[in-house]
């Protein structure tokens, strides 16, 4: 297949989505924030560029999600050392090729980036990231979230009673965008695994959120991972997989760790 003729510009800290037919990349940043994206269409192995009217305003470190029918970006950083984050984001049709500006409203998350956002089938789950300022170490991380219905076009905060508290530990660099913790959906669950601490006190956390009692439930450390973060985490349908990260000590685990919800406990494999 000859490569298709490139519309989108090179970029980093974007985010993709798959449709099921395309993928739509957006934002990120060369140097300076993006407010552009393109769509590549794999059966035709072509690039269809996206309108910038209507478009959020430029960033990295954004979240974006697929409903089914549109794409929802949220957050992320406007200035390029990433100390101004953002709590606005957008809606984008491919059918209708156009965008819907989603401004701040009640109960939207606080202004952030590197955080991580899941689709539910219903509703948008936003949590954690990095808040503006970032002169401490540990950066300030956050332990918040709210979730985002399109169709009701409002938010609802999560309660953060049990929710674990991520911290970046101080082997991590001012500007950093990935997230440092993951999350995935399980079907009626959100799982996010990552660590907390700083120091010699960094230690592994993780927990589910139901979002039907808004409600967090511990997650079983019993032969998990050790702490780690800017790992990657799926779902399978019946357990959760994470693999890579860095360590406490700076090292790097090749290490494969599976939790499923049937036992207790993680199982793990090396490749």
């Amino acid at each position: 297949m000859p490569a298709p003729e490139i519309t989108a510009s090179a970029r980093d800290s974007h985010t993709a989505v798959w449709t099921g037919n395309e993928m739509i990349i957006w934002g990120g940043r060369n140097p300076r924030p993006l407010d552009t994206g393109a769509r590549f269409i794999l059966a035709s192995n072509t690039w269809v560029g996206m309108p910038t009217s209507g478009a959020p305003d430029p960033r990295f470190g954004h979240s974006a999600v697929w409903t089914g029918k549109e794409m929802i970006v949220w957050g992320g950083a406007y200035a390029i050392d990433g100390r101004t984050n953002l709590d606005s984001g957008g809606r984008f049709s491919p059918k209708q090729n156009s965008w819907v500006t989603t401004t701040p409203l009640e109960g939207a998350p606080s202004p952030r980036r590197g955080h991580t956002a899941i689709w539910t089938g219903k509703e948008m789950i936003v949590w954690g990231g990095l808040t503006n300022a970032l002169e401490s170490i540990p950066a300030p991380a956050l332990w918040t979230g709210a979730r985002f219905d399109p169709l009701a076009n409002c938010w609802f905060a999560t309660v953060t009673n049990g929710a674990p508290h991520f911290t970046l530990s101080e082997r991590n660099f001012v500007g950093l965008v990935p997230s440092y913790h993951s999350a995935v959906w399980t079907g009626n669950e959100m799982i996010v695994f990552g660590e907390v601490g700083s120091g010699r006190d960094i230690v592994a956390a993780g927990a589910r959120y139901k979002p039907l009692t808004d409600q967090w439930l511990d997650l079983v450390s019993t032969r998990g991972p050790s702490p780690r973060l800017r790992h990657t985490a799926v779902w399978t349908g019946t357990g959760m997989l994470i693999y890579g990260g860095i360590g406490a000590d700076a090292s790097f685990d090749p290490t494969i760790y599976y939790y499923t919800r049937s036992k207790p406990v993680y199982l793990y494999k090396k490749p």
